[in-house]
Order: structure tokens, then C-alpha cells, then sequence
């Protein structure tokens, strides 16, 4: 094949290998296997997330690969038991494949080096410029797309490979002579510079350079977001949904869509900023709105501050805010048919939400005039939500009353949406040297000479075809495939997990644990205040106990108190008689009394005259002492101590 017939080589080499891809039931993302089971064996975690993922393969191999897309990765490994799945992380299973890029990288490495050492010897016997190491690979690397299938060609099938002429640049004439010479002369160093070939031909597969010239995919489409795409956009959900956000909308404008919201969604999102806000400084304050400013010390007047520039910070985002449209017989929709689809899938807390919902599905299919667009690119407008379910209802929808089977929804959901964008748009350059990442591309497949044979077959399939454009390679890149794929996996049951709805679930669990210990503290609360008031009523009973039992005594003692005053007044009546009269009876009886009773009362006067003590105070003395004892029956009777009292 003639080099200089090709057009846009790296296209058409790309595009074939996608094709033997699709033709073994795989697809673009299937380049990345090797690059992500490194990863996974590098990482020596229990348990791994997609964001520690996404991070060794910037860190190891310096591919950006969005989250979104790695997710979908993980999913498939976790179905073929590669990796095991559990609340959101995932742990490795034995079933993983054994990594073996490195091993095949150094190996790659010193071949491509090799090569580059063995050009910059040949170019400098006839060149009197003194090349370096930098400055071979950019020059190899600007013309090897055209040398692909006269090199796979020569070694495959023994052809000899055509010489560049004097009419190219000279970047062709100094590799083709190059190649000429070894090809003939050097077989080995003929197989190095396949190894440097084939890293740069993956490369370009990995990495899409073409694409970048296709720009305009999404031009005549309007993304409408919804208001958790809003609010997450803008950072009142967390720092990581926020740029997951941003990424998707710069791919979309990336892409030339335009990006706006309606009125309506304008007006909910301030309602929803508003009464979150006023829930910040309230205990029964709840949602990740609130939870986020309490996290980032936002206050309620911060938030409103915002909301009284929200139409200043759309625009400076270039996000339009565009009337809703008009209703209209012929376009409306069963609003109260789609109610109840979803009242299906999901629960609405606020039926505000609810009426909003279906005003933007009813606004998207508004405008877009009864037509079933066939993919993004032809759907004129879409709604992006964040909501699954809320997609799931609008497919439904379609589904059930416009036979939308093989139409794009009215809604799609920023993870399916953002995995489609990044397949349409060229990747990022990876912060590698250039022979690193030849060597890694190349170790990432090591295609054998079968699958090199099969490519070449495909190139030259492809070559007759007629001209192959960077616009068909993007349409392949995002085939059905993952389409589907994407499909099942945010409205089926394996619905995708991120960093953040790992940490959701992790809130969430945190906040049933909170739940919960705050509803043991309160039972534990009301436990001990149920004791407390017991406590209160059996010390009340005690109280009460005690006063009865010393009133009880109180009432015997004075009583002994009053029958030893009357005796003890008889005997003092008694003593006065016998000392005043000096009566005597005839009764021995009555006559011992009187004089006992006036011994009584002669000892009673000496010893008050010597002590001060009356009879009042003795009887005083023996009445606290039948007290005393009277208590203490009374404590054995009740069954505990009473407290001590002086006498």
C-alpha cells in the first residue's frame, strides 16, 4: 500500500482495532483492563473505591480517566469475579489475573530505546545536526501512523517495504530509510522498531488524538439540568460532587452542547437554598445541603447572599436560564400517567418537587416537538438529573406511551451522560515521557502475531471502503455496548457506586448509628427519669414513713412523759403532806408511802439544789430514751435505718 494514499491513518488504524474488538464482544473500554488490574494489584488496601483507582492509574501511568468510566470497569470485573463487591468498595478475589505490564514494559523499554539510539546513529551519518533522544521521538512519533501498514505488511507477509521518495517531508524520508534499512538488513532491530510501532499504534487507540478535530458532536443538543444537578454544581453538596459536576459540563461544552436549566428549576432552586438554609441553625435540621454547610461553617445568610446573585453566578458559568416552555395540545404529556410511574419508583417527601419533575419532562418533550431522537446528538433537548429513579420513570414513560424502544429519554443521568461524552472526546495527554508511554501501551496488549494479522486484513478492509473520517471512529468508540451497559447500570438493581455515594452511605449509616444512639440515649434518658420520679415517690413514701413512725413515738413518749410528771406530782403532793402536817396514819401502808414520797422529794430537792436538774428534765431525759428505743422497733418494722436526730 502506497503511504502516501492514506488519509488520516491514525483514524483508520484505531478504527480497525476497535472493530476486531467489537467482533471479540468487547469494546474501547476493554484497552484499560491491563492498566486497572495493575492498579488493583498495586493497591494493598482491604477495601478499594473507585476514587483510589482513578488515583494510581494518574499516579502510575498518567492516564485521567473519569470515575464514572472506572466504575463501569470495576462493575464488569466484579461479574467476572475478578474483584468481590460489598456496601460500595471492593475487595480482591484470587480470580484476578496476575499483572505482568511492568515485566512487558521494561522489556518494550529496551527495545524502543534501542530503536532510538540505532535512528539517531543512522540520521546523524548523514546529518550533521546531533539529534537528541526528545527530538527522535517527536519525529518518529509525527510520522508512524503511515508507516503502520507497510511495517505490519513486511513483517507478516514478507513484503518489502516501499521507499519514501523525495517528495515527502523529511521527518517520512529519514524514518522510511530508516525502516527500509533494517527491515532488510537487521531483523532484530526490524522487531524492536514493531514493539515501538505497536506501543504508538495502541496509544493512539488508548488516547483518540483524531478526535480532537470532532468537536461539534453535541452542537444542536441543550442539556436542561435539574435542581440536585444545580446545587451539586455550585458546591452545597460536597467538594467531590461538585467537580464531578463541573467535568461533566466542560466535556459537554467540550463537545459544543449548550447547557442551561429552565425558569422553573431556576425558581426551585432558590426555594430549596432558601428553606435549607433556614434549617442550618435548627437541631431538626437535616439533608446534605444543611449537613454540608454545618461541615464548611456556611451560614444562613451566606446562603441567601448566593441566592440574591444566583442568576450573576449561572451567567458567569454560561449556564442559560430558558423560559419554560409553553403547553400545547399536541406535545403534552399524560402528566397524571407519569404521576403515578413516579409514585413507582420513588417517594417524594416535598409534592412541590414532584410538580417540577414533571414540568421538565413535560418541557423537554415540548420541545422537541414529537420527534424520537435516535441518539443525543438528534435529541435537541435532555434533561440531566442525578436522580436514577427519576430517570428510570421518564424511560418508562416513553417506553409505555410513545414506543420510545430505541429513542434517547427525555432524562438521562449525569453518570450515564458523562461516560458518553468522555467516549466522544479525546483523552487528555498522559503526563509521561514518550517512551514510557509507547512502552506501556505496547505492554498494556502485546498483540500477537495473529491479532496483528487480523489488523491488517481490518485496515485494508477499511482502506477500500473508501474515506474513513475521525466522526466514525467516535461513533464506534461510544458503541451500543456501553450504551447498554450504561442503561442497566443506573436503572437496574447494579446501580453504579462512587466515591461520594460510598460516603453518603457511610453519612447515612453514621446517622442511623447517631439515630439510633440518640433514641437509646433518649430511652436510657427516659429510663433514668422514670427511676428518678420512682426514686422521688418511695423517698416521698420513706419521708412519710418516718414522719408517721416518729409521730407514733412522739405520741408514746409524751404520753410516758405525762404519766411520770403525774406521778411524780402525786409524790411531791404526797412529801408535802408528811413535811408540813407530819401526819401519820394508822395505815402502814399509807404511812410508808408518805414517807417514801418525802424521802423522794427531799433527794429530788438536795440534788436540783446541787445540779440544777428538775423533774421536768428527768422526765424530759427518760421520755427521749423511750423515744430513742421506740425508733428503733420502728426501723426493724420498716426495714431500713432512719436518720439520726440529737436528742
Amino acid at each position: 500500500m502506497n503511504i502516501n494514499n492514506l488519509n488520516n491513518n491514525t483514524t483508520l488504524i484505531s478504527l480497525a482495532m476497535l472493530k476486531i474488538k467489537t467482533d471479540a464482544d468487547q469494546d474501547y473500554l476493554n484497552y484499560l483492563d491491563s492498566f486497572i488490574i495493575s492498579c488493583l494489584s498495586s493497591l494493598v488496601e482491604e477495601n478499594i473505591t473507585e476514587d483510589k483507582v482513578v488515583d494510581a492509574l494518574s499516579t502510575k501511568y498518567g492516564l485521567a480517566i473519569p470515575n464514572r468510566t472506572v466504575q463501569i470497569i470495576l462493575q464488569r470485573f466484579a461479574k467476572s469475579s475478578y474483584i468481590n463487591k460489598n456496601h460500595g468498595t471492593y475487595t480482591i478475589s484470587n480470580k484476578l489475573p496476575k499483572p505482568d505490564i511492568e515485566n512487558k514494559k521494561a522489556d518494550a523499554e529496551r527495545h524502543i530505546n534501542a530503536v532510538v539510539k540505532d535512528i539517531k546513529y543512522f540520521w546523524q551519518r548523514t546529518n550533521s545536526h546531533a539529534f537528541t533522544d526528545d527530538e527522535i521521538m517527536k519525529s518518529i512519533t509525527s510520522v508512524l501512523s503511515d508507516f503502520t501498514t507497510p511495517a505490519l505488511s513486511a513483517y507478516l507477509r514478507g513484503t518489502v517495504i516501499p521507499d519514501p521518495g523525495e517528495h515527502t517531508t523529511k521527518n517520512h524520508i529519514l524514518v522510511g530509510k530508516y525502516l527500509l534499512e533494517v527491515s532488510t538488513n537487521n531483523p532484530e532491530r526490524f522487531e524492536s522498531f514493531l514493539v515501538l510501532l505497536q506501543g504508538h499504534m495502541i496509544s493512539n487507540a488508548i488516547l483518540c488524538p483524531d478526535l480532537k478535530g470532532v468537536s461539534n458532536s453535541y452542537e444542536n443538543v441543550t442539556f436542561f439540568l435539574d435542581t440536585p444537578f444545580v446545587v451539586q454544581y455550585f458546591g452545597f453538596e460536597g467538594v467531590y460532587k461538585q467537580e464531578s459536576a463541573k467535568e461533566l459540563i466542560t466535556l459537554l461544552k467540550k463537545l459544543k452542547g449548550k447547557v442551561g436549566l429552565f425558569k422553573h428549576t431556576f425558581e426551585e432552586v432558590e426555594m430549596v437554598l432558601s428553606v435549607s438554609a433556614g434549617y442550618i441553625d435548627k437541631e431538626d435540621g437535616r439533608g446534605p445541603i444543611v449537613d454540608e454547610a454545618r461541615r464548611k461553617n456556611t451560614t444562613k445568610s451566606d446562603i441567601l447572599l448566593f441566592v440574591g446573585k444566583l442568576q450573576k453566578e449561572l451567567e458567569n458559568e454560561k449556564i442559560s436560564v430558558i423560559p419554560s416552555p409553553r403547553y400545547s395540545e399536541k406535545f403534552q404529556i399524560g402528566e397524571s400517567e407519569f404521576e403515578q410511574l413516579l409514585g413507582e419508583e420513588m417517594r417524594y417527601s416535598n409534592k412541590n418537587a414532584k410538580r417540577y419533575d414533571i414540568n421538565s419532562v413535560r418541557s423537554i418533550y415540548e420541545l422537541r416537538k414529537g420527534s424520537s431522537p435516535p441518539s443525543i446528538e438528534k435529541s435537541k433537548a435532555i434533561l440531566v438529573t442525578t436522580n436514577s429513579a427519576f430517570a428510570k420513570a421518564a424511560f418508562r414513560y416513553g417506553q409505555e406511551n410513545y414506543k420510545e424502544t430505541k429513542s434517547v429519554s427525555s432524562v438521562i443521568t449525569d453518570f450515564s451522560l458523562g461516560n458518553m461524552a468522555w467516549l466522544k472526546a479525546p483523552m487528555d495527554a498522559p503526563s509521561l515521557p514518550a517512551k514510557s508511554l509507547l512502552a506501556y501501551s505496547y505492554a498494556s496488549m502485546s498483540p500477537p502475531k495473529a491479532l496483528l494479522s487480523k489488523l491488517l486484513e481490518e485496515i485494508e478492509k477499511l482502506a477500500k471502503s473508501g474515506d474513513i473520517t475521525a466522526h466514525d471512529h467516535q461513533l464506534f468508540r461510544s458503541n451500543p455496548m456501553v450504551n447498554d451497559e450504561l442503561v442497566s447500570m443506573t436503572m437496574g438493581s447494579d446501580a453504579s457506586l462512587s466515591k461520594e455515594t460510598v460516603v453518603e452511605m457511610i453519612n447515612r449509616i453514621e446517622n442511623e448509628i447517631t439515630k439510633e444512639g440518640k433514641e437509646k440515649l433518649n430511652q436510657e434518658q427516659l429510663e433514668h427519669q422514670k427511676t428518678k420520679e420512682k426514686n422521688k415517690k418511695l423517698l416521698v413514701e420513706k419521708e412519710e414513713q418516718i414522719k408517721k413512725a416518729h409521730s407514733r413515738c412522739d405520741k408514746k413518749a409524751n404520753r410516758r412523759y405525762n404519766i411520770l410528771l403525774s406521778i411524780f406530782f402525786l409524790i411531791l403532793i404526797a412529801g408535802f403532806i408528811f413535811s408540813v402536817v407530819g401526819y401519820r396514819s394508822s395505815n402502814v401502808v399509807v404511812s410508808n408511802i408518805l414517807l417514801f414520797a418525802f424521802l423522794v422529794i427531799s433527794l429530788l430537792s438536795t440534788y436540783n439544789l446541787c445540779q440544777g436538774v428538775t423533774i421536768k428534765n428527768i422526765g424530759r431525759k427518760m421520755s427521749n430514751r423511750y423515744k430513742k428505743k421506740c425508733l428503733e422497733k420502728e426501723e426493724v418494722r420498716l426495714g431500713y435505718k432512719f436518720k439520726k436526730e440529737n436528742d
